[in-house]
């Protein structure tokens, strides 16, 4: 079997781009004095992309038979590539993650490995742990928004940033558990997730502000306006959904994809809070392509 299949996790990997954590943590390191050096750098996000790749395949892997049982157009239960070499690559990409890890910095290894860790537990775990799965997916992109701070040396410039990215991504997570029919959640229940993750986008750039030694950086400003964007973006894309009285159909997939997208937007408003707006405006324009991508390439 070909495994020319997986460069949609590429391109998966681009829309919904685990690397817009990494350049969010070296912002983070460098507001507080780390100098960015290109071989941490370029480290550290290939080993985002690698471990991105690794979950994304290793999941494909273990789900095969679900996904057979549940008719879905994936690329083991379509034939497309076989469950050897779906493996395969999924190892391989967890070595190379590890590796790139260990050149950045100790501390980005010893982040790395435990991504590893939780990356599994997620995937291997019967029915994705539960009300585990949303917890080990937040513990997973708060780990990687610290992968970048830490591969400059400076994990704990980012362990703030990294706890409300958590409360972000498990708002989010848990209203996926709904995609599979794992959870049927009222409108009451949904309003109140959809709260906790629009408080955590507002609240991300204030903490990387109120942790910035001596006067604000001249960015302050717009970096309240990213978040605030992505607040109305949330509000915006589940508008309709809120108005229900309960939130299913094929309308689910789009609102995870709109809140998914929205990652752009809060490592952005970190980014621009941190000082570094080049980085902050990169991944504002990586938000468009993001949509469009996510429409032209579904992930797997």
């Amino acid at each position: 079997m070909s495994a020319v299949p997986y460069l949609r996790l590429v391109r998966a990997s681009i829309a919904l781009s685990p690397i817009a954590d990494g350049v969010a943590g070296l912002a983070l390191a460098a507001a507080v004095g780390r100098a960015v050096e290109s071989g941490p750098v370029a480290c550290a996000l290939g080993a985002s992309l690698l471990l991105f790749l690794f979950g994304m395949s290793q999941n494909d892997w273990a789900d095969r038979k679900k996904d057979a049982r549940l008719g879905r157009a994936r690329p083991i239960p379509s034939g497309e590539i076989s469950a050897v070499v779906a493996l395969v690559i999924s190892l391989a990409c967890m070595v190379g993650a590890l590796f790139l890890a260990a050149l950045a910095s100790p501390a980005a290894a010893w982040l790395a490995t435990s991504l590893v860790v939780c990356i599994s537990l997620y995937n291997l775990a019967p029915g994705h742990g539960g009300w585990l799965g949303p917890f080990l997916l937040a513990l997973i992109r708060a780990q990687n928004l610290a992968l970048g701070a830490a591969a400059l040396g400076a994990p704990r410039a980012a362990l703030m940033p990294a706890a409300v990215y958590a409360v972000y991504v498990f708002g989010i997570s848990a209203a996926a558990r709904m995609e599979d029919g794992e959870v049927d959640l009222s409108v009451r229940a949904l309003r109140g997730w959809l709260l906790v993750v629009m408080t955590a986008a507002m609240a991300a750039p204030v903490v990387v502000l109120c942790g910035t030694s001596g006067p604000l950086p001249a960015t302050a400003w717009a970096s309240l306006a990213i978040a605030v964007g992505l607040v109305l973006w949330i509000e915006r894309a589940w508008r309709s959904a809120l108005t229900a009285e309960r939130w299913t159909g094929p309308t689910l997939p789009r609102l995870i994809g709109a809140g998914l997208s929205g990652y752009f937007l809060f490592d952005g408003s970190i980014a621009v809070a941190a000082g570094a707006p080049s980085a902050g405006a990169v991944l504002l324009l990586m938000f468009p392509i993001s949509r469009a991508m996510v429409r032209r390439f579904p992930p797997s």
